[in-house]
């Protein structure tokens, strides 16, 4: 994979929050850099390049701000254009130039998408010939050593998921597995890897975290029952090792 125009990269990338995608995948590329985030949470949008500037002061590299939405930052593998984009990514097409994109990225964001969105988006990238970097599908939970009752809460963890909801139930965990085919059927060439936290009792903010998570949906599913959920809360945090699954994705157009 190349960028379309050999003096610059132009990336966008999708449910952006705080720009981690930006500052995980920005330093694997070699040259200039010109990203677009789209997210459309606007608290978000407009603390995200206040964090990226952090970042770039944190690394010692010299940025300023272009106008109110953009960030400049003299990195020394080739700069980066940085402008925040608060919108729907839904919409994705009509706030930005797609057919001129590289590479759409996402970290953690297929799986929260409905049927349709994902045929959606699948469409618009279709029709742009952009390329996917999709990271942290999410495609399951599971703890080491297994607890008899561990099978049925992380069930009703991954309904939670697929909640009925105004735009539609999230694929949630049948994400990653259904993107790839309806990929691989638009005339894509998609390469798959797992990607497995392994979460120690030691990382303790992590393990809270995603006990959080759990504590906050599996009382809100039918089937739950709440005396039952928390003697398993009590006995499985922390854990000796909770492993979360994801799967990430490079899709390129032919």
């Amino acid at each position: 994979l190349t960028p379309q125009n050999p003096q610059r990269w132009h990336l966008v990338d999708i449910g952006s929050g705080l720009g981690a995608n930006v500052r995980h995948t920005a330093p694997t590329l070699a040259g200039p850099q010109r990203w677009h985030l789209i997210e459309h949470n606007p608290t978000l949008s407009a603390q995200s390049l206040r964090a990226l500037a952090r970042w770039a002061q944190r690394l010692g590299w010299a940025h300023h701000h272009q106008a109110q939405n953009t960030l400049h930052i003299d990195r020394p593998g080739g700069p980066l254009e940085i402008t925040a984009v608060q919108g729907s990514f839904d919409h994705l097409d009509t706030l930005v130039d797609l057919p001129q994109t590289d590479i759409v990225t996402a970290g953690a964001v297929f799986d929260l998408l409905t049927d349709d969105q994902l045929d959606h988006m699948i469409a618009m990238l279709k029709r742009a010939a952009t390329a996917l970097w999709a990271t942290l599908n999410y495609t399951g939970t599971a703890f080491e050593p297994i607890d008899p009752d561990d099978a049925h809460f992380v069930a009703l963890y991954e309904a939670h998921m697929r909640r009925p909801r105004p735009e539609g139930a999230s694929m949630g965990p049948d994400c990653a597995a259904q993107m790839a085919q309806r990929l691989r059927a638009c005339g894509f060439e998609v390469t798959e890897g797992p990607s497995v936290w392994r979460i120690p009792a030691a990382a303790a903010a992590m393990q809270d975290h995603m006990r959080g998570f759990f504590a906050h949906a599996v009382p809100e599913v039918p089937g739950c029952d709440p005396q039952v959920f928390a003697r398993w809360q009590g006995r499985r945090w922390p854990a000796p090792t909770l492993l979360v699954s994801h799967s990430d994705l490079l899709a390129i157009p032919r």
